[in-house]
């Protein structure tokens, strides 16, 4: 008897040592890594810590450009390529919710596949519902910019749009209702983005009054101000078309006071860049992130705020790259990007999902 106390006794001292020691939980490799976890309708045999969403072109004889968008997933590696849409019309501008078990996006498939556009959701089980009967017209030679930008306001579980032919910001609730969100001040607001913690937003368009052949900067509006003013200043407010800059596609981070976006003020094609809400600045400095020759674009962070993701055609076609964000300012050298998609098709607008759990080791 006294042996078997020993024996107890000697295993649980044991057991404390190596749990403590972090042996009994390793960080990247959760408790459930043998179960499987169903999330938009694919039953994942190991844990994710997050999904991007992004839509990729695909052939299509019977569309106006010979391909149609559908949307896709993958894990933060580039595994688990997995196909959420099956539709002939375009599907694109996925975001998704703040679980990361719906996406929202934008598709022209109430329209036949031609034309006006609504929004959708994407259910936890791959069931499509549609949010939007509008139809607002849009530009169909304008299919490169983000009319809505569906991005996911998480602190009232609301979607935030800007239809492109309105010039109004809306907050679209889950079942389809819709009211006006907020005047922006800004003409033809779009490509918006909306922080939780804070409540502030931001959109891309024109000071308001200004016409089509002005620069489109970014605007901030404060949860706490009635009005919106401009954060980013690349252009000279020239009214020349070839000498107009276009700062477009803003996306918070995870505190809210980081955001991510493109512009063509530092080259001929679009450069990505983040401005830094929480310096003393009252004007923020931008700092750029990537130079190269091709476009680099439609950046994301992800759920900690250490990473994003973009699309640039620097292969020969829009792919999808990932890089640790770094500090331009230090000796340390600039951690190369990772390259997630290889396909022959171009993947554009991806969406860095909310975390599922702590295995953030992407």
């Amino acid at each position: 008897m006294l042996r078997r106390i020993f024996v107890i006794t000697v295993f649980l001292i044991l057991s404390a040592l190596v749990l403590s020691c972090g042996g009994g939980s390793n960080p990247t490799t959760p408790d459930n890594e043998d179960e499987s976890v169903n999330i938009l309708g694919y039953s994942y045999p190991t844990f994710v810590p997050s999904l991007i969403a992004f839509s990729r072109e695909l052939p299509n004889g019977n569309s106006y450009n010979n391909t149609n968008s559908e949307l896709f997933v993958i894990n933060p590696s580039g595994q688990f390529d997995h196909r959420l849409t099956f539709n002939a019309a375009d599907d694109d501008y996925p975001a998704f919710n703040p679980g990361g078990h719906k996406v929202a996006f934008v598709s022209n498939r109430s329209s036949g596949g031609y034309g006006s556009r609504d929004i959708f959701w994407l259910g936890p089980v791959g069931n499509v519902v549609q949010l939007t009967y509008d139809t607002w017209q849009w530009d169909a030679s304008s299919t490169q910019w983000p009319l809505w930008g569906a991005i996911t306001a998480s602190r009232h579980n609301m979607l935030v749009m800007a239809p492109f032919d309105v010039g109004q910001v809306f907050a679209l609730s889950p079942w389809g209702n819709w009211e006006t969100y907020v005047y922006s001040g800004v003409t033809m607001p779009y490509d918006q983005c909306y922080s939780p913690v804070t409540g502030n937003l931001v959109v891309s368009g024109r000071p308001d009054g200004m016409t089509y052949m002005d620069d489109i900067e970014l605007f901030l509006k404060p949860q706490w101000l009635d009005y919106s003013y401009r954060i980013t200043y690349f252009g000279d407010d020239s009214e020349d078309p070839m000498d107009l800059v276009y700062t477009t596609d803003p996306d918070f981070d995870c505190t809210g006071q980081k955001i991510l976006f493109q512009t063509t003020y530092w080259d001929n094609n679009t450069e990505i860049g983040m401005i830094d809400l929480s310096t003393a600045d009252a004007i923020p400095q931008p700092v750029r992130f990537t130079y190269n020759d091709s476009a680099d674009c439609e950046p994301s962070w992800d759920p900690t705020g250490k990473w994003f993701v973009w699309a640039t055609d620097r292969d020969g076609n829009f792919e999808l790259y990932k890089r640790l964000v770094y500090d331009p300012t230090s000796p340390t050298p600039i951690p190369p990007p990772i390259r997630l998609t290889f396909t022959d098709a171009d993947e554009h607008n991806p969406d860095w999902g909310p975390a599922y759990g702590s295995n953030t080791g992407y």
